[in-house]
């Protein structure tokens, strides 16, 4: 079935998904902080498990946890605390901020995708009966005001917030979904449109309209896509190999091993293995290595090349571009996953507090 652009013009935000874009890119265009000396730690009045901190209009920044949504401004001041469903925590957890323009936003649990329109109200733009939106990573956001998240039926399900209509689609490849689980993840986004998919089957992508343009099979379901600044993609297969692509889905290279990815502002991959971060060039070949043990949360990168990333020991680590230890600062828990949520800041969470690093 084909799937239509949005009848809107192209809208111009800043869309936040997972780490900073649509591309999982986990790159930002932003500077981060000098270092990590400069901490200002932000209580939160509903402590829960860590989650994603995101960028807020004006330099804030936000967070969902569980069903409570918190949002500061640029100095630190909680502006902004909702009950995103009514209830006690046992409810549905929420997925991340998806900031759209100006004071809007959207979310998803497996029930509900709803917006919180300019005036600070929640509007409700689709329900699922089943409960089946995938929502640990939210929703997706196209250049043209579509929002994408699938749900367990492997329905890939299209919304145009502007005026809360919605559409249902179902998204197969020659019928093969039917009897294989759902992507888990929102679609990876080129810049034009064009969709990756992560699902057991395969990796594969579709353009905006829907149609199949490369396919890999053999997909591995915890990792999403990552497409890298000459949108090149790397992937993950089931075998625990990483793949990489070129826009046009020829294989560019592939790593006998799993590794959690992000793009070089200059071009190629920051990857990180079980015991080293790595520096990948366009081609995939190796720049430089560094032991290190992994904790499992992808590093971030800033638009200078810079790299934070928690290890193994739960300490945050800040590297320079070309590959050394600069900082680090020991962490009292687990993370949820690292963020640039604004020039020169780098925000985690704790579940108890926000750790906000480059304030001044």
């Amino acid at each position: 079935m084909l799937i239509p652009f949005s009848p809107y013009a192209p809208a111009a935000f800043p869309w936040n998904r997972r780490l900073a874009d649509a591309a999982n890119s986990s790159c930002s265009n932003e500077a981060g902080p000098k270092d990590l000396s400069r901490l200002l730690a932000l209580p939160l009045p509903s402590p829960g498990h860590p989650g994603t901190c995101l960028s807020a209009p004006r330099g804030g920044l936000s967070l969902v946890q569980g069903v409570h949504f918190h949002q500061w401004d640029a100095d630190g001041v909680l502006c902004r605390h909702l009950l995103l469903e009514e209830g006690s925590d046992a409810a549905p957890h929420w997925g991340p901020a998806l900031w759209l323009t100006d004071e809007r936003a959207a979310f998803v649990s497996p029930r509900i995708i709803q917006v919180l329109d300019h005036e600070g109200h929640l509007r409700r733009l689709s329900t699922s009966q089943e409960g089946d939106f995938h929502c640990t990573s939210g929703l997706a956001a196209s250049q043209d005001g579509r929002l994408l998240v699938f749900s367990g039926a492997g329905d890939l399900h299209v919304l145009f917030h502007q005026d809360f209509l919605s559409l249902r689609l179902s998204f197969r490849r020659d019928g093969q979904f039917t009897d294989a689980g759902p992507p888990l993840h929102a679609p990876t986004l080129y810049r034009d449109g064009r969709m990756v998919l992560q699902h057991e089957l395969g990796c594969l992508c579709c353009s905006a309209m829907g149609e199949v343009e490369w396919w890999f099979p053999g997909g591995d379901l915890v990792h999403p896509p990552v497409l890298n600044r000459e949108e090149c993609c790397g992937f993950l297969d089931a075998s625990g190999r990483t793949i990489f692509v070129d826009p046009a889905g020829t294989p560019v290279n592939e790593i006998a091993e799993p590794l959690l990815l992000a793009a070089r502002p200059r071009g190629g991959w920051i990857a990180l293995a079980e015991d080293a971060l790595l520096a990948l060039d366009r081609d995939g070949d190796l720049l430089w290595r560094l032991p290190i043990t992994s904790a499992g949360l992808p590093p971030v990168v800033d638009g200078r090349g810079w790299i934070w990333l928690v290890d193994a020991d739960l300490c945050l680590h800040q590297i320079s571009p070309q590959g050394g230890m600069r900082h680090r600062v020991s962490l009292p828990c687990r993370p949820g996953l690292l963020a640039l949520t604004s020039p020169g800041r780098l925000a985690l969470s704790l579940g108890h507090e926000v750790w906000l690093f480059g304030q001044g």
